[in-house]
C-alpha cells in the first residue's frame, strides 16, 4: 500500500514539470496564423506517458500558404518576438522536415517547421491544392528544469 501511495505521489509530482495543453491553449501564440495560409490540419495531443517516456501536450496546426518559407520565417519571428517569446538557437529538425525554428517562454516551446512536401505527408493530404509552402506551427510543453533559452551543458574536454 506504501509503494502505490508513493508511487501516486511520484506521478503527481511528474505531472507539475510539464504545463497541459490547456495552459498551451491560453497562451497567445496558439492564435498566430499566418494570413492567407490554408489550414490542412489541427494537430494536438494532452501529456501523456508511453513505453518511451513521458510525451509532452502539444497544439497545433500543419498550414499551407504561397508565401515562402523566409516570409513564413519573418512573420512568425515577428509576431513570437512581439509577444514576449525568445528565440532558441536550435535548428533541429527532422528528415521530413527542410527547416525549422524554435522559440521559448516559461515551461513552453513554440516550433516552427517547413515541410518537404514530398516526404512529408500523401498527396491526399494536400486536399488536391498545390502550396509553395506548407509549415507545422506548434505550441508544445517544455520541463521546468529545461532553461529558456536552452544551453546544452558543454561536452567534456579530453587534457
Amino acid at each position: 500500500m506504501l509503494a502505490l501511495a508513493v508511487a501516486l505521489l511520484a506521478s503527481c509530482a511528474d505531472n507539475q514539470e510539464f504545463v497541459d495543453r490547456a495552459a498551451l491553449l491560453s497562451d497567445p501564440a496558439s492564435q498566430l496564423r499566418l494570413p492567407a495560409a490554408v489550414e490542412l490540419a489541427h494537430v494536438g495531443a494532452e501529456r501523456v506517458t508511453t513505453f518511451e517516456g513521458p510525451q509532452s501536450a502539444f497544439d497545433g496546426y500543419i498550414l499551407g500558404t504561397n508565401a515562402d518559407a523566409d516570409a513564413v520565417l519573418a512573420y512568425y519571428a515577428g509576431e513570437l518576438g512581439r509577444i514576449g517569446w525568445t528565440r532558441e538557437t536550435t535548428t533541429t529538425h527532422s528528415t521530413a522536415e527542410l527547416a525549422a525554428w524554435w522559440w521559448c517562454k516559461d515551461r513552453m516551446t513554440y516550433r516552427l517547421a517547413i515541410k518537404d512536401q514530398e516526404k512529408a505527408f500523401q498527396p491526399e493530404f494536400y486536399q488536391g491544392q498545390s502550396f509553395k509552402t506548407v509549415f507545422d506551427a506548434r505550441l508544445m510543453s517544455r520541463s521546468i528544469s529545461m532553461s529558456c533559452p536552452y544551453s546544452p551543458a558543454p561536452l567534456p574536454t579530453r587534457t
